[in-house]
């Protein structure tokens, strides 16, 4: 029964209109977003305290600087880690 409702959802994949694989979503909105809660949810650790940021670069002196990114609650990119 798994294998069955596996290949059913695969299959949908092919029935939608515009078949445009350029992007992630038509939009460029959308492509901005899903960009940021996946790097989001990627960094997302104990070892940064839970801190939610997009991009980490060290300054001039070596140290760690983080860019936060605090737009929605850490339940979701809990949720999509």
């Amino acid at each position: 029964m798994p294998a069955i409702l596996l290949i059913a959802a695969l299959a949908t994949v092919f029935f939608f209109p515009g078949h445009d694989r350029g992007q992630f979503y038509r939009a460029t909105e959308h492509d901005a977003l899903s960009r940021n809660h996946l790097a989001v949810a990627t960094n997302l650790s104990p070892e940064h305290g839970f801190l939610q940021f997009t991009r980490r670069h060290l300054d001039a002196g070596g140290e760690p600087v983080y860019e936060p990114y605090h737009r929605f609650p850490l339940l979701g990119y809990a949720l999509i880690k």
